[in-house]
């Protein structure tokens, strides 16, 4: 298992009720940031993402960032959900650089976002020479495959690794985040709907994975495992290529819990979680990145950011 980079861990962000809770480290949600596209050159815009039941309860961020700058104090009304009313939400944080990693903040880059087709079609040609006859050196060579869809050409599916970012409460850090990684696999392919606790059917993907409450609005990413023959294993997030790069599945929103026979529950719902507590399924369940996509493109969330690029080009 490669380690992970820092710049996954950096973007991971902490909810909390309010800005006196951020500042002492109270218990609460996980989510993470996402660096959106824009019009000034060299720069993306930065939105906090969780999910709406996180956000509902706890508004309030706090980044990985310095101390004097890392608690954004938000309303519930400050974040934006999806038009369709499914568990994911984001509001605004401002500009950062493209390129440069930031000693304290990252992000998930937009063109991380896996879409359907990337479950049903291979990124290179199907007639594309095989490897058989080739010398050793050739066979080692990094495949050069288009990033149109995935790494290493074929579809996504069942049993591809995934790992998640967010907190392990009781040991997240008091002082300062120190976001927990959780391991496991992609149990369905395609997306299923979920029944959510306030009444509504969620799509989602199926993940096997070692979970517990206080990683809801934690980013899932999926990744191939990449080798070098320098290095060894290239670690998740590197900037050794594109083949090396994870892309961003989903958003945690909970696990599932037996309830009764073929009954599962939503294990953070209350009148459910006395009796599931102690049949847990195993099961993760995360809002498609297509869904986050879909929110941040939507009309409120883009006139969001158009006046925050109309501002600063205001100040060139």
């Amino acid at each position: 298992m490669p380690r992970i980079e820092d710049r996954l861990l950096k973007s991971v962000i902490y909810l909390y009720k309010s800005k006196e809770e951020a500042e002492g480290g109270a218990p609460g949600g996980s989510g993470f940031l996402v660096g959106e596209p824009c019009a000034i050159p060299e720069a993306v815009f930065l939105f906090a993402v969780t999910n709406a039941h996180v956000a509902r309860p706890c508004p309030v961020i706090r980044t990985a960032g310095p101390v004097n700058k890392r608690v954004v104090v938000r309303k519930e009304s400050d974040w934006y959900r999806h038009p369709e009313q499914d568990d994911v939400v984001v509001t605004p944080i401002g500009f950062a650089p493209k390129d440069a990693r930031d000693f304290y903040l990252d992000y998930v880059p937009r063109n991380w976002f896996v879409t359907p087709e990337n479950f049903i079609h291979a990124s290179h040609d199907v007639n594309d020479p095989q490897t058989g006859g080739l010398p050793l050196t050739r066979l080692l060579e990094q495949p050069e495959y288009e990033w149109d869809y995935q790494p290493l050409g074929w579809p996504f599916g069942p049993g591809e690794e995934v790992v998640m970012l967010g907190r392990f409460l009781g040991y997240d850090g008091t002082e300062e985040n120190k976001p927990a990684a959780r391991f496991g696999h992609l149990a369905m392919a395609p997306t299923v709907p979920i029944d959510h606790p306030w009444g509504f059917s969620q799509e989602s993907f199926l993940v096997e994975c070692r979970s517990v409450s206080g990683y809801s609005g934690s980013p899932v990413f999926i990744y191939r495992v990449q080798t070098t023959l320098t290095a060894g294993l290239v670690a998740i997030g590197a900037d050794r290529g594109k083949a090396s790069l994870p892309r961003f599945l989903g958003i945690d929103w909970g696990n599932l819990d037996r309830v009764g026979h073929n009954d599962y529950a939503i294990d953070w719902a209350e009148a459910d979680a006395d009796a599931s507590y102690p049949r847990r399924s195993g099961m993760l369940v995360a809002v498609p990145a297509w869904r986050l996509a879909e929110l941040l493109d939507s009309e409120d969330v883009q006139n969001v950011k158009r006046k925050e690029e109309a501002e600063a080009k205001k100040g060139e």
